[in-house]
């Protein structure tokens, strides 16, 4: 007996989703496309606008940190000691 109140149930909700659905007022495919677009439009917007943001950001940072260091910059690239090996050392390295 229980299992037939829980089949009268699932059937009744189903019929209930379905008398709601019938309520929901569709957009059309003009509608849909026109929405679509200026969803697109929008995305296009906000992500140009970060990644202006980003290459600012990126640009200040960077300027910051040459001003603080300018000297160790400097030594680096005269010294070639970039985190690679210079050519002499290089050499000495191969004979170890």
């Amino acid at each position: 007996m229980p299992e037939k109140k829980k089949t009268n149930k699932v059937a009744n909700y189903f019929k209930e989703v379905k008398s709601e659905l019938k309520k929901v007022a569709w957009p059309t495919f003009k509608q849909v496309r026109n929405n679509t677009v200026i969803v697109l439009v929008c995305v296009l917007i906000v992500g140009a606008f970060i990644a202006l943001l980003d290459l600012g950001f990126s640009a200040g940072f960077k300027a910051i940190i040459d001003k603080e260091n300018p000297t160790q910059v400097e030594q680096q690239v005269q010294t070639g000691d970039a985190g690679e090996v210079a050519p002499a050392e290089q050499g000495e390295a191969d004979a170890n």
